[in-house]
């Protein structure tokens, strides 16, 4: 298909499209394909504040997260669809938008310096137990926050769960709440009950080919096949490419970093960020920048300075130290404005994403060099790899073009040398490494490869590991054969016919019970049975499914309630409940009492602030674009 549109796309009308594309783009920009020649795309408006497209994709990333670090690597891709977060991420926005609008109309704030003490205080920013302005910085980059983007996530966060204690704290939860639930929690129940095993009713049940038949007709959707797939892949690695080197290779490298080394330091760096926000422009950060400058140049205490302009919270609590770095920790800017400095030296205003820093050079430590031995498996893995990574590089932008237009793998796989893998027959339950992988399923069963017949895209399953697949085979879901299952629907149709013996002989056993004790009756048959006395709904030594049906039953009794019930193994009980007493306070520990009535208290709190939610939204002018 994709093949057909790339071979059609020539001539005349692709130059016609291709120039209606190229003349908005001329005059207009990107947004004028969008519908949005007023600027930033929008997409909805809470009482009359735009929520822009920015704000709800970096919604999406925020959830994807979320749902990565629960799930790892078994991660489902189709769960993972933007179509399917963006309507969960747009929602939470809207209702974020809500408070906090409500928030600030009622002057709820949260102070800087509380924000700084809370980022301060915060587990994934310490190393043993101390705050790392390093690490700080690191998690914020590999992240994409700047710091000032981070201070107003938490800052907001923080707002909401202030609104949130507020609504929760005016409603709560009275002695007589306790009371009434520790009636039901804390309840006692006195029973016994009688159990007709499948085992000893089944014997002599015998099932007709006839029977196995019928069943076979009727019911053909259990015995469906799974769907199976053969599937042609192409891995690309690049380890593929290592060739292996010679000693000499390896210690010419290792004279080289060490040559390097010897004018290598490192080095400790204190800064005052200047943020370009909402606030200030660029010109306006640099001015500001500048004039800090000047008063350090003319004396002013660096430390004093820091408190009182940097926007970094988490620097300025150590003064603006930022801790150690060989190079390869801050913005390459930074870094390079870093290592020209003489100790104590101060730098001009440096920009990087974050803003303008003035950057000074605390410490310079020579570092001690490593021995060949110690450096000799990373040099060679790092030699192997960077000779490797350009032929890794080129071999999968061919590919991705090869399979775009081939009609299979094998010659795409020939023409670049690589191995076409054949699977056996795999299932989306059976399938073995790499092609277990969700984003590799998902692909090998998606219309455009299963039914299409297309080879997949290139699929990225690290940075080093790519694979194409194309389906070779598909055996499809369809009915087993009867004599493949014949044994089995057996077993189903004597067990069917033994429950139904068994309930037959429990109601039987009802009756019987109007004029004899269940012991007496469990001797004549010799079926078990049990007494269980005051036994609470955790009792652990009982049969957690009669207890479940013990528990389900009327609560109250003018007489004892007599019930039948089938098991999840087929057996079938004779249940008796014969008295339940309600639980009272003094059955629970304290422990046990607080435990309950916080946790009231949250469900009331829960419920109290999703209505205050949903009253707001109802009074809210909320538009969706």
């Amino acid at each position: 298909m994709l093949q057909n549109i790339r071979e059609n796309m020539q001539g005349l009308m692709a130059k016609i499209i291709i120039t209606i594309m190229v003349i908005p783009f001329a005059f207009f920009g990107v947004d004028s394909l969008l519908g949005n020649s007023g600027g930033q795309l929008n997409v909805a408006a809470v009482n009359g504040e735009k929520v822009s497209a920015g704000e709800l994709e970096r919604a999406i990333i925020s959830q994807k997260r979320r749902l990565l670090s629960m799930m790892g690597e078994s991660a489902d891709p189709n769960l993972l669809d933007d179509n399917l977060l963006r309507g969960p991420a747009l929602d939470q926005l809207i209702q974020n938008n809500l408070l906090l609008q409500l928030a600030d109309s009622n002057s709820v704030g949260i102070s800087p310096e509380f924000i700084d003490q809370t980022i301060i205080g915060m587990e994934d920013f310490q190393v043993d137990g101390a705050f790392s302005p390093q690490i700080y910085q690191n998690i914020l980059r590999s992240n994409g926050y700047s710091t000032g983007y981070f201070k107003q996530l938490l800052r907001d966060e923080m707002i909401i769960n202030q609104l949130n204690s507020g609504v929760s704290g005016s409603d709560f939860s009275s002695q007589k709440d306790l009371s009434e639930i520790v009636k039901i929690v804390a309840q006692k129940r006195s029973y016994r009950y009688l159990t007709v095993p499948l085992e000893k009713v089944s014997d002599g049940i015998d099932v007709s080919s006839e029977a196995i038949e019928s069943y076979f007709r009727e019911n053909p959707e259990q015995f469906q096949t799974e769907d199976r797939l053969k599937l042609a892949y192409i891995e690309v690695k690049v380890s593929d490419f290592f060739k292996p080197l010679d000693e000499e290779e390896i210690k010419e490298a290792f004279e080289l970093e060490i040559e390097d080394f010897k004018s290598e330091s490192e080095r400790r760096a204190s800064h005052i960020l200047v943020e370009i926000n909402d606030e200030r422009d660029e010109q306006q950060a640099r001015a500001l920048a500048n004039s800090i400058q000047e008063k350090i140049t003319a004396g002013a205490d660096f430390a004093d300075l820091v408190s009182e302009y940097s926007d970094d919270a988490g620097s300025v609590i150590t003064k603006g130290d930022l801790g150690y770095t060989t190079g390869d920790t801050f913005p390459q800017s930074f870094e390079e404005a870093l290592f020209r400095l003489e100790l104590n030296e101060l730098s001009e205003p440096v920009l990087t994403d974050s803003g303008f820093h003035l950057i000074l050079a605390t410490e310079i430590n020579n570092l001690d060099a490593p021995s060949y031995e110690e450096r000799k498996t990373a040099l060679s893995l790092s030699l192997q790899k960077a000779e490797a990574e350009g032929k890794f590089v080129t071999t999968v932008e061919e590919l991705k073009d090869l399979v775009f237009n081939s009609e299979d793998l094998k010659d795409p796989a020939t023409e670049l040398g690589l191995t076409l893998n054949v699977s056996d027959w795999v299932s989306r339950t059976t399938a073995p490494t790499p092609i277990s992988n969700p984003q590799v399923l998902a692909a090998a069963y998606s219309d455009d490869v299963l039914v299409e017949g297309n080879n997949s895209e290139i699929i990225e399953l690290a940075d080093d590991h790519y694979i194409v697949v194309r389906v070779q085979e598909h055996d499809a879901p369809h009915t087993k054969n009867l004599a493949d299952v014949q044994e089995q629907i057996s077993r189903q149709l004597v067990k069917d016919q033994a429950i139904s013996k068994a309930q037959e002989i429990a109601q039987s056993i009802v009756a019987e019970l109007n004029s004899k004790s269940m012991s007496d009756i469990s001797k004549e048959r010799d079926f078990p049975w049990q007494v269980q006395l005051s036994n609470s709904r955790s009792t652990p030594t009982a049969d957690r499914e009669v207890q479940g049906f013990a528990f389900a039953m009327p609560e109250v009794l003018n007489e004892p309630i007599l019930d039948v019930k089938t098991l999840s193994t087929g057996d079938v009980v004779v249940l008796k409940l014969e008295s339940v007493v309600d639980g009272a306070i003094g059955d629970l520990s304290k422990a046990e009492q607080n435990s309950l009535a916080n946790e009231i208290q949250r469900n009331y709190a829960t419920q109290s602030f999703t209505a205050f939610v949903q009253s707001l939204r109802t009074s809210a002018d909320i538009e969706l674009f």
